[in-house]
């Protein structure tokens, strides 16, 4: 007990003023994906993305645990990724336009606690510190993370309504796996409004459920000068709120808003 307590008071120290990744918010976005390797190896990536208005200015985090013995990490339940190499192993990769991922140099050190596996999902707990040595920082991933198995990928269901108030009759079950994509909420807009000021309609279906915004974010896609993107969580569910720009003709723009729950796939899948 001493050991564990040793460790995690040697990562407050060292990263006291880490980023913490998996909190990024405003300038980030994020996605989470699971692969299976084969049958005795199982590996579980997260890639945080941060693409801002100019191409060359995107870059992205991709953290990977890979589990080399499935049983005993069940058993085990918190693993140490010093320690416990034999159990689960971790790789780390920056990738830029400006800055590839050659002659990484890295280290790793943390814990992780299995909350939850089972057939439908997993659910870890993450205390993890990277030190990058060839960019001279540290980051941290601190949160629980939640992978959710699809047996068949998500196909996006698209919905027109002919006002605001048709949304309170559409009814989501948001603990399930779905992607809707909803039209008709907006006109056709001349010029995008205030940034300051732009929101979703369909967020609020999430706040009367009892949701909690958890992580927000805006940038520019390859289809309209702008998205807005919003996190919202409660209980294991987690669903993503996003507010997409379509530029059409003579710089009209399409507004439209997608809901995807409990799903990988991004905005324009």
């Amino acid at each position: 007990m001493k050991k564990v307590i040793v460790i995690f008071t040697v990562l407050a120290i060292v990263c006291t003023s880490c980023q913490n990744v998996l909190t990024y918010k405003n300038r980030k976005y994020y996605s989470e994906h699971n692969t299976i390797e084969n049958n005795n190896n199982f590996k579980l990536c997260q890639s945080i993305d941060y693409r801002p208005g100019i191409i060359d200015g995107g870059h992205a985090y991709l953290f990977c645990l890979t589990f080399l013995n499935i049983d005993s990490a069940k058993v085990k339940k918190v693993l140490n990724l010093k320690t416990d190499t034999l159990i689960v192993k971790s790789d780390y990769s920056v990738w830029s336009a400006w800055d590839w991922n050659e002659d990484a140099n890295y280290k790793t050190k943390g814990t992780i606690e299995i909350l939850q596996w089972d057939e439908e999902k997993i659910i870890l707990r993450e205390n993890i510190v990277i030190i990058d040595y060839k960019r001279k920082n540290r980051k941290k991933y601190v949160g629980k993370r939640i992978f959710y198995f699809e047996k068949e990928p998500t196909q996006t269901r698209f919905i027109k309504v002919n006002k605001k108030q048709d949304l309170k009759e559409l009814n989501f079950n948001f603990c399930d796996t779905f992607s809707v994509e909803i039209t008709g909420l907006y006109p056709i807009l001349n010029k995008l409004p205030n940034a300051q000021d732009d929101s979703t309609i369909s967020k609020t279906l999430l706040i009367e459920k009892g949701f909690t915004q958890t992580h927000w974010g805006r940038g520019i896609w390859d289809k309209g000068p702008r998205f807005i993107y919003l996190v919202y969580e409660k209980d294991d569910c987690c669903c993503k709120v996003i507010k997409k720009y379509y530029r059409i003709y003579r710089k009209k723009l399409r507004v439209a808003e997608r809901i995807i729950c409990n799903s990988d796939i991004f905005m324009d899948e």
